[in-house]
């Protein structure tokens, strides 16, 4: 059946912390029944580290998870970075993991700019706000209601990981040390977590394949060596 719709900004909710206050795109905001409109992703101008502190709140995954737990029918996906008309075809399932069966769209940012201005709202100043890590009362878009079927085409893919064991003379149990690779370079595969100015830089620390790999290779090394003395 049609649902209205409303706006919540980036979606997102996170505790506080000892550095930053709670982030919540629902609060006060009913939005049992509704449709949602949210950002994806993270604010492009708050800092590195108040970006690390939402990224793990800040996938579409956790985000449907939440708009579901608010009673939300519904999540609509926009781009806030880019003017490109954008098709509803193409938004990646992330997986049987998350808890929700929520239906997932995609919405180009030319056509949320005419819904705000339904609900007499400027798209560009709630968009500076937004970017810049404050948070927007939930906006319901009037006289609008969105009915959708959603069917869902799987392409699947076979991944390869390298397990090794070292055994230990006695032990009864055993100790798991792993890592995974999430891009190459400086992540121009789409994957990365890279956002405006950072976008085609070479990624250092932690933000790179090496600093995780290598150390499970360094440790593999140290731990074999030992076995041998």
């Amino acid at each position: 059946n049609e649902a209205p719709v409303v706006f919540a900004g980036f979606g997102i909710k996170a505790p506080p912390t000892e550095k930053f206050p709670a982030y919540d795109s629902y609060k006060g905001a009913d939005v049992k029944g509704k449709w949602v409109l949210v950002f994806k992703d993270t604010p492009e101008g708050i800092s590195p580290e108040q970006r690390h502190n939402l990224n793990s709140y800040s996938r579409v995954q956790h985000k449907v998870t939440v708009a579901k737990n608010e009673g939300a029918i519904g999540v609509v996906l926009i781009d806030p970075s880019s003017d490109a008309k954008e098709s509803f075809a193409g938004v990646k399932f992330e997986g049987t993991l998350s808890d929700s069966s929520l239906a997932v769209l995609r919405l180009d940012q030319a056509t949320l700019k005419e819904l705000l201005k339904l609900a007499g709202q400027d798209y560009k100043k709630l968009n500076n706000k937004l970017q810049q890590g404050e948070s927007i009362e939930t906006i319901a878009i009037p006289s609008v209601y969105l009915k959708a079927e959603v069917a869902l085409d799987f392409t699947k893919a076979q991944g390869t990981n390298v397990i090794a064991k070292l055994p230990a003379k006695g032990a009864k149990t055993a100790v798991l040390i792993g890592a995974h690779g999430d891009h190459l370079g400086t992540g121009d595969s789409g994957n990365s977590l890279a956002r405006g100015a950072e976008k085609g830089q070479v990624h250092f620390g932690a933000d790179d394949n090496a600093s995780g790999v290598s150390g499970v290779m360094e440790l593999a090394h140290y731990f074999a060596a030992e076995t041998k003395k």
